[in-house]
């Protein structure tokens, strides 16, 4: 790999000579070997995830022979994708993420964020990880599109806005940050619950200040929910409960508190509720340095 690297210019003889073909291969492979012969494909997504890294920031490049490589890479990764082996189609998420790294412009997130959202509800712990590691990254760098693509996709689906539900709040409204924090609940996988802790960091620090009623009401309804059927409203509701007047601000949230949910939410386990404290002191922090986040009355002149 390291002397592929060395030689893998943009179209040089030694780029045509060695790694294009190597690609080609892959792609022609890919096509021609049965979907049966699963290990065969799994070695190719592995293949095909070292020619990535070989070429590396080269691929953003436009020459003619990048640009083919670009897009057989892109080809090879849908092929893989839609393979019924969940090994074949987590390395296809990785060389995703490999191609996401190296050239971002040439990822559609569009489609891209709702196949993650997808797999994130996968039986599979491997599809799950490789879901979340690819998601942490993409947070990393547009964790603001990377909120929007998953909201639309949880807004206009019902499957997934009842089974990518988060916990407490309404799904439809909490996106993929309480669909994460309904995933950080349920799984016990070391590795996935730290990267999707990692994940609501880079979306936290992103967007908090910008977003920060739907992040208090997402960390209310984690540290509130309950076993109980009478549990918090969503926070929609909850925002058209809001008093008019500052002086009424205790007297509505307690009575937000005592409406009943139209489905009951589960208690979430110590740990989740732990994370979403430190959170909620992120959130303190980020609101720091704007005065208009802790004065009542400049905020409603806003």
């Amino acid at each position: 790999l390291h002397a592929l690297a060395l030689i893998a210019d943009s179209g040089g003889p030694m780029y045509r000579g060695y790694v294009e073909p190597t690609l080609s291969l892959v792609l022609q492979l890919l096509l021609s070997v049965p979907p049966s012969s699963t290990d065969v494909h799994q070695c190719l997504g592995k293949c095909l995830a070292a020619l990535i890294t070989t070429i590396g920031p080269e691929l953003q490049g436009n020459s003619g022979s990048i640009a083919t490589a670009r897009l057989s890479c892109l080809v090879c990764c849908a092929i893989m994708q839609d393979h019924p082996d969940s090994q074949v189609q987590a390395e296809a998420i990785s060389c995703l993420q490999q191609l996401h790294l190296f050239a971002p412009r040439h990822v559609n997130l569009t489609t891209l964020v709702p196949h993650l959202c997808e797999t994130l509800i996968s039986p599979h712990l491997l599809l799950r990880r490789a879901a979340v590691s690819c998601l942490r990254q993409l947070a990393q760098r547009e964790a603001r599109e990377v909120s929007e693509h998953a909201l639309t996709l949880v807004q206009e689906s019902k499957e997934f806005k009842d089974k990518l539900g988060g916990i407490g709040a309404m799904p439809g409204e909490t996106g993929l940050e309480g669909a994460l924090f309904g995933l950080l609940d349920r799984e016990t996988d070391p590795v996935l619950c730290s990267h999707v802790q990692d994940t609501l960091d880079s979306m936290l620090q992103a967007m908090a200040a910008d977003c920060l009623t739907r992040w208090l009401w997402l960390i209310k309804d984690v540290l509130q929910a309950t076993s109980d059927s009478s549990t918090l409203n969503s926070p929609m509701e909850d925002m058209e409960a809001m008093p008019k007047d500052e002086d009424d601000d205790a007297g509505a949230l307690h009575k937000n508190s005592e409406k009943e949910l139209k489905k009951p939410s589960v208690a979430p386990r110590w740990p989740t509720r732990v994370f979403a404290i430190g959170c909620l002191l992120k959130v303190m922090a980020a609101c720091e340095g704007n005065p208009l986040h802790l004065d009542y009355v400049k905020a409603k002149e806003m």
